[in-house]
């Protein structure tokens, strides 16, 4: 059984945040191709989500004002903050996070996650070579994350991968032919590395 089917409330978070500043300019309105960036990524989690939001405070492209967009929470930073938001709109629901900088991610790479899916885990964050070091930013969140992160969040810690580190969490090892998808860029040089890879696989 695979996880789309045993996840009945599934939705997607689509985090934003606010200023890039190692990028110098937003991440949400990078383009590739013809094509923004935001779009690439709603279309690549569009199949296996029933609800898409789009969470932070930078700009989106004029395709994406039809979605709903929620703020961070107030007082609360870093990637988390959007996570939160999302667990706090619908609170039941599973909600599969997905940062606004992975330009290669796809809609094989998010089945692959959802199939991971593990109902007694409280997140499904898949990891590349080390376990220890788990993909926090396309990643899946269970109903029972948000009093991880709330408290979390109270103590003043604000790396998701840290929040978790103390409970148990379903960690599947990220297969070679979709590691790409989880690339994700926060300076220019990565992100012309990653658009040059993206657009080579496209012509292909």
């Amino acid at each position: 059984m695979t996880g789309i089917r045993k996840i009945s409330d599934l939705r997607g978070a689509i985090l934003i945040g606010g200023r890039s500043t190692r990028m110098g300019a937003p991440k949400s309105m990078l383009r590739l191709g013809d094509r923004f960036v935001l779009d690439r990524i709603a279309d690549a989690i569009a199949p296996a989500v029933g609800e898409i939001v789009v969470i932070g405070d930078a700009p989106v492209p004029p395709s994406m004002e039809t979605l709903r967009k929620l703020p961070d929470p107030a007082g609360v930073e870093g990637p988390a903050a959007g996570i939160l938001a999302a667990l706090r709109y619908a609170p039941e629901a599973w909600w599969l996070a997905v940062s606004c900088d992975l330009p290669l991610i796809s809609a094989e790479a998010v089945a692959w996650l959802v199939e991971h899916a593990d109902l007694r885990a409280p997140a499904v964050m898949p990891h590349l070579e080390d376990p220890r070091r788990v993909e926090p930013l396309f990643a899946l969140y269970a109903p029972t994350a948000a009093a991880i992160i709330e408290q979390a969040v109270a103590s003043g810690e604000r790396a998701p991968r840290r929040m978790f580190s103390r409970v148990r969490i379903a960690s599947p090892r990220i297969p070679p032919h979709l590691r790409a998808a989880w690339t994700n860029v926060n300076t220019p040089e990565e992100w012309i590395s990653a658009a040059t890879e993206a657009l080579e696989k496209e012509t292909c």
